[in-house]
């Protein structure tokens, strides 16, 4: 196995990771012992490896906002196990009895980090964030911990007794090598001793490993060619340019339209700097070759019918040699090199043409999937991620009806095909007509798909040829936004509610890509301006 993808895919780690968070109560201390932590050095080390590190003491349990809301913030957060904390209802004990249940407030306050930096995160919860998340600690029984974690947290994946990971979120521990001297009768947990230094590469090394990935490591690097064009970035937009800015606002029938072009014009720039680091050689053929050797394939096999009739079909096993070809050259170069003992073409132009057509959704995905992977819906989550702008299950914010919205009503999914420019700036007390096309559930042949609240892919058609089919629905703006906005109900989605004439309640469902969405509205304009005439059928066949 190559280990050239994943020393690729630490290298952007080490690239993108900028912020460690520390949080241990003995950052600041002056005292010697297990539980040792030096601040200083370790910020010292950090910024040694280009790391911008802080480190924090925390006394009370007032303290844990602040310590999610940096954590949030830093790539990486760091955490003491044992934490004595002012207010922590079992530090309140006495002494003697503290001592006794000594393990019952080991971890308390770690936990309560952990828990509500996954949940109710601005980023999500911990399925949809990346985190990873360091115990530090100078206990000695690591597997008493890690099962405490798997208790806490029973969605988690228990991968060894020191690390467990859920989502995008791992969690790892390890020993403060000032307690090196305690471990002559726990040889196995030596292994988890590391130094500041040590640490340090391990965040890296662990960092890798959630987001080792063809898609994830081209994401880190563009979020990496962001954060190093910052500065650049602010340049392009001075304070200097506000008069301009405030004189295009004062000129606009609707100034806060403006705002919508200063949106587009930053992304503009993102996209430049973007197109400037050429992010995408993070895909090229020699990384997706890298990435193929780093992977454990189990070969699979592609059944291709012949057209003559000395024999029905031939079996052609796709190996690594084929996968590298079929990422290079294409599907029809891995067909049309099978060759006979002869050395001759097994499969026709035509046989490629017929295999290529029927066999390519169905073999593409299982050929590349290596076997630690669960290949199913694979192809639906992609499909989602390039066409969806937005759907009910990731937004924040009210949706505004516009091109490429897509509502229900009932069992009937309709698709707003009215342009940008006619869906804003309604006059208030004015009711603005929506076109919309409907969509039908055909799991053969769709153009769109969603995953609904049964987590159900549900696959839609548009009906391009029934132009009858067409819908005109009447909306009100919201308040005096100058916009149709869907509103939050108490099942918790969004919807629109149409005019006085019209109380029907709209179930938001998703936004498309402007691109996909334009694309639709071309292929039905294009059957509206069909000309059909009656003519010679001898002239109509010629």
């Amino acid at each position: 196995m190559s280990d050239t993808f994943n020393e690729m895919s630490k290298t952007i780690a080490q690239d993108f990771i900028q912020s460690i968070l520390f949080v241990d109560d003995e950052a600041y201390s002056t005292e010697k012992g297990d539980h040792l932590f030096d601040a200083k050095l370790m910020c010292a080390e950090s910024v040694a490896r280009g790391f911008l590190s802080t480190a924090y003491a925390p006394e009370h349990q007032e303290d844990l906002k602040n310590i999610v809301d940096v954590g949030r913030k830093a790539d990486v957060i760091v955490l003491d196990w044992r934490m004595d904390i002012t207010g922590d209802s079992d530090q309140e004990q006495g002494d003697d009895e503290k001592d006794e249940d000594v393990t019952d407030f080991r971890g308390a306050f770690a936990i309560s980090v952990i828990k509500d930096l996954i949940n109710n995160s601005e980023c999500g919860n911990a399925v949809d964030q990346l985190k990873l998340i360091f115990i530090y600690t100078g206990e000695l029984g690591l597997g008493e911990i890690c099962t405490r974690l798997k208790e806490e947290f029973v969605m988690f994946d228990k991968l060894n007794d020191y690390t467990l990971s859920y989502g995008g979120v791992r969690i790892s521990i390890w020993l403060k090598e000032s307690v090196a001297s305690s471990l002559k009768h726990l040889p196995e947990n030596k292994k988890r001793v590391r130094s500041y230094t040590e640490l340090l590469d391990e965040i890296t090394t662990e960092y890798s490993i959630i987001s080792s990935g063809l898609l994830s490591n081209t994401c880190l690097d563009a979020l990496t060619s962001l954060r190093n064009n910052t500065y650049k970035l602010l340049a392009n937009f001075s304070p200097s340019l506000d008069p301009a800015f405030v004189a295009h606002r004062a000129m606009l029938h609707r100034p806060d339209d403006a705002g919508d072009l200063l949106k587009e014009t930053i992304c503009g720039k993102l996209n430049s700097i973007l197109t400037d680091a050429d992010i995408s050689q993070r895909v090229s053929n020699n990384n997706i070759h890298d990435w193929i050797l780093s992977r454990d394939f189990v070969d699979t096999e592609i059944t291709v019918k012949k057209a003559t009739t000395d024999t029905s079909a031939i079996t052609i096993t796709i190996d690594n040699t084929k996968r590298n070809l079929w990422q290079n050259e294409g599907y029809v170069a891995v067909l049309s090199k099978e060759q006979n003992g002869e050395g001759d073409p097994i499969l026709k132009s035509k046989e490629i043409k017929r295999c290529e057509r029927e066999k390519l959704k169905e073999h593409a995905c299982a050929s590349f999937t290596p076997p630690n992977f669960n290949p199913e819906n694979f192809n639906e989550e992609f499909s989602i991620l390039t066409h969806h702008k937005r759907n009910y299950l990731s937004t924040t914010k009210n949706p505004s009806l516009s091109l490429g919205v897509m509502i229900k009503d009932g069992d009937r999914y309709l698709l707003c095909i009215q342009q940008k420019c006619d869906s804003v700036r309604i006059p208030d007390g004015e009711q603005r007509k929506f076109l919309f096309l409907p969509m039908k559930e055909n799991d053969q042949s769709f153009d769109v798909l969603f995953k609904n609240e049964s987590q159900v892919y549900v696959h839609l058609s548009t009906c391009y040829k029934e132009c009858q089919a067409l819908e005109i629905i009447k909306f009100d703006p919201f308040e005096d936004s100058g916009i149709v906005q869907a509103q939050k109900s108490g099942d918790s989605f969004y919807y629109f509610t149409g005019g006085s004439e019209n109380p029907i309640k709209y179930q938001w469902i998703l936004d498309l890509k402007e691109a996909h969405a334009q694309r639709i509205v071309n292929n039905f304009a294009a059957q509206l301006s069909r000309v059909g005439i009656d003519e010679s059928e001898w002239l109509r066949r010629a």
